[in-house]
């Protein structure tokens, strides 16, 4: 147990095996609910989302460019990456591989996070808090690998290994690139605490690994930075729309979008909690708050400016976009967390039910 029960400290080893074994088995458990009740194949199951892009861009990896087509160019190479590395190692299918990486991410994320902030609360926050966290990281999605390659970057980086702090980091923005901005907080963190040269060395091996990942695979991604270009034109992505001034999605949305209350009032609540927790965080001024400010404030900053698109991504995908700052987010709110994770159990059943529903709806 933690110092204090719930209070900060180095948390101890049991807690963090504890979060993170339950992390990964409550999306272990939605998957197999759905497959099972639904009578949903595996291969299905793990198309849903971006799931097929990125079995696809894995299997080009491993020279199986046959269902490749041009909008899974999009997708970053990180965890298709990591994809096939499974594959590889444990000859388990793709899409038993994406999950496989999903579920162990997911649980590798809420662990790491307790360990980086040494507070167990909000590694059982990040494992258990968020609904729409439930949903994606039970999907052949890139949020959960994204999220533990960041928090492992983060240990290193600051446990005195700067330069492979920075290689995790450079494989965590091949994965989503929002990822720069806990990269960005560490760096001014380090400052604050007079290891600038630290903070510089992980962000130059960050750079590297990324501008060579990205030259590396351009031959399947018709380019290094082509991916891109996809993402904001195409019709089934950002339609040519993907950024606009701050909060314009949410206002638009909130007056011509004939959104219903409920579903409103839940988006609204994602805004504000993000927009209170860098308020939090701007009154303190430790190493640690201007880390998880800068972190926080830059991801909210960056989902607050992302357009409409033929999807209403910066209004309807708000919650989604959350996830790759969640740490910074339990981080700021970790007084009102709760101290014991069994305060989390009518919670859990709430939203286990969200997950399998959220789940077996996502296209």
């Amino acid at each position: 147990m933690s110092r204090g029960g719930g209070a900060r400290g180095r948390v101890a080893a049991g807690d963090v095996l504890a979060i993170g074994a339950s992390a990964s088995l409550i999306h272990l458990a939605i998957f197999l609910t759905v497959i099972s009740f639904f009578h949903i194949s595996l291969e299905t199951y793990s198309n849903k989302g971006d799931g097929a892009s990125y079995k696809h861009m894995a299997a080009a990896l491993l020279g199986e460019r046959g269902a490749m087509d041009e909008y899974d160019t999009r997708v970053f190479p990180g965890y298709p990456m990591l994809i096939a590395i499974t594959h590889l190692i444990t000859r388990l299918s793709f899409s038993a591989s994406a999950l496989a990486v999903a579920f162990i991410g997911a649980g590798a994320a809420a662990a790491l996070s307790a360990v980086v902030f040494e507070d167990r609360r909000i590694g059982w926050a990040v494992g258990l808090a968020l609904p729409h966290a439930w949903i994606n990281m039970s999907l052949a999605m890139s949020e959960a690998p994204v999220l533990a390659l960041m928090m492992l970057g983060l240990l290193l980086a600051r446990r005195n290994q700067p330069a492979a702090g920075g290689i995790v980091f450079g494989l965590s923005i091949l994965t989503r690139p929002v990822a720069a901005f806990a990269l960005i907080g560490l760096l001014l963190e380090q400052f604050a605490r007079g290891r600038l040269h630290r903070g510089l060395l992980t962000a130059i091996c960050a750079v590297l690994v990324f501008v060579v990942g990205m030259f590396v695979v351009r031959p399947i991604t018709g380019g290094m930075f082509h991916g891109v270009s996809v993402y904001v034109n195409s019709p089934r992505a950002y339609g040519g729309q993907i950024f606009t001034w701050p909060l314009h999605s949410i206002w638009w949305m909130t007056l011509h979008g004939h959104v219903g209350w409920w579903r409103w009032i839940y988006i609204v609540a994602h805004v504000a909690a993000c927009i209170g927790g860098c308020i939090i965080l701007s009154r303190r001024n430790s190493p640690t708050d201007l880390l998880a400010f800068t972190w926080l404030a830059l991801n909210t900053l960056f989902i607050l400016c992302i357009g409409l698109g033929p999807g209403a991504w910066g209004f309807n995908h708000f919650p989604r976009f959350m996830i790759p700052a969640l740490p910074a987010l339990a981080y700021a709110w970790r007084r009102f967390l709760p101290a014991s994770p069994w305060l989390y159990i009518p919670l859990v059943a709430v939203l286990f039910y969200i997950g399998v529903v959220g789940v077996r709806y996502c296209s």
